[in-house]
């Protein structure tokens, strides 16, 4: 093997990088709940309504989407996508208000917003709703 890692050294780097975008995608779309989420909301449609780009979010408290998630809204409910080079095992999400509950929360020293998403759905890690119990 290292013959032939000496003489296809770009090659080499260029699968391994391929790799670890694979299976670090993969990773945090499961750990993140958005496959999870991706089961009942993908969207199947054009989004309709307003957009945020360079949103950030964190997912279960593991996983921070720092600057790469749009965020729209409409009448009928909450859009998330991730920038254009992580959407691989992170399909756009269009999840109806009335599957979503919204809490306000201290952070420190400001105040933020908590959203559940999903009623149902039950994380294997023992949280609820995709998010830890306080």
């Amino acid at each position: 093997m290292q013959p032939w890692v000496d003489r296809h050294t770009v090659l080499f780097a260029l699968s391994d990088l391929v790799f670890m975008y694979l299976t670090v995608s993969f990773v945090i779309s499961r750990w993140s709940g958005w496959a999870l989420l991706a089961r009942k909301f993908r969207l199947r449609s054009k989004f309709t309504g307003s957009r945020w780009r360079g949103q950030s979010g964190t997912m279960r408290r593991l996983c921070g989407y720092s600057g790469c998630l749009t965020v729209g809204a409409n009448s009928e409910g909450l859009y998330l996508a991730t920038l254009p080079l992580f959407p691989l095992f992170h399909p756009p999400l269009f999840i109806p208000w009335n599957e979503i509950a919204i809490t306000k929360q201290n952070l420190f020293f400001a105040t933020g917003v908590r959203l559940q998403l999903g009623k149902e759905f039950r994380c294997p890690c023992g949280c609820e709703n995709g998010w830890r119990r306080d």
